[in-house]
């Protein structure tokens, strides 16, 4: 009879202190998802900077300066050819 009880009080004792272990499995698998979601969103967000960035380049590139000196890059790639 005082082993039933024993293990009675530590099954009872077991199933009472999993649930709070599984509680704080499950918060720290929320949080980790939420952290990961959040450099997601930071990453998303500097890859669209960046393309803004790119695509504002294209005006700069076009530029007569940049015309003006692949005009004389191919002046002087003819003297060698």
């Amino acid at each position: 009879m005082h082993d039933f009880i024993s293990k009675n009080l530590y099954l009872s004792f077991f199933i009472n202190n999993i649930g709070d272990l599984m509680d704080n499995n499950a918060q720290a698998s929320a949080e980790l998802i939420l952290l990961f979601g959040g450099i997601m969103v930071v990453v998303l967000l500097a890859i669209y900077m960046y393309k803004v960035y790119v695509m504002d380049l294209g005006g700069e590139i076009q530029s007569k300066e940049v015309n003006e000196f692949n005009a004389k890059l191919e002046e002087i790639s003819e003297i060698f050819m």
